[in-house]
């Protein structure tokens, strides 16, 4: 039987106890990667059939800061012109109060009514160093609106919770006197690393 000395075996229990501690450090890592982020803030907002006042400058303006570089939009109903209409009135919100935004993303379904016009649209946020990246996907139906500075809005009816009105009748231009359709619309704050 071979003689093992007091130092070999605090050396290997040494080993052993690094080993371990190792483990749970990168376990830890690991968990600390899937924690959910930190909510700083939750507002909820419920809009009656035929209120007014909910322009896009109302609900979003908050989410138009100095630290907004791209915008992610999943709206499968960016696909009529009267939408695309209401998607480039919530872009001009953003090229007016974001003054380093350099990304709207847009995620929708297919519609050949549309292309056109969102390639305008593309065109004209270029000029603006803003680049429009349009995706479509046709497997998805939830509406949502991520702010790379950390806000999310989640409007029921997407952008599109308007109620439609003549082309020279009052809130054709300022959708603060436009009349809404109900919807509810949760907006989040997350805390950025």
């Amino acid at each position: 039987m071979p003689f093992i000395s007091g130092e070999d075996t605090v050396e290997s229990a040494r080993e052993v106890l690094r080993e371990r501690i190792s483990k749970y450090l990168t376990r830890a890592e690991v968990l600390k990667g899937q924690m959910k982020p930190e909510i700083l803030l939750v507002q909820q907002i419920h809009i009656m059939h035929n209120d007014t006042g909910f322009g896009y400058e109302r609900i979003f303006k908050r989410c138009a800061d100095n630290d907004l570089t791209e915008i992610n939009v999943r709206d499968a109903y960016i696909i009529l012109p009267y939408q695309v209409l209401n998607f480039v009135r919530f872009c001009e919100l953003f090229v007016l109060h974001a003054p380093n935004l350099k990304t709207i993303r847009l995620w929708t379904h297919y519609d050949v009514r549309a292309e056109g016009l969102l390639q305008q649209l593309k065109g004209s946020l270029a000029c603006r160093d803003i680049e429009l990246d349009i995706c479509y996907d046709e497997n998805f139906h939830d509406r949502e609106i991520r702010f790379s500075n950390g806000w999310v809005v989640k409007i029921g009816r997407g952008l599109n919770y308007f109620q439609s009105v003549g082309h020279c009748e009052i809130g054709s231009c300022d959708l603060n006197l436009r009349k809404c359709h109900e919807t509810s619309i949760d907006i989040f704050r997350f805390k950025q690393p």
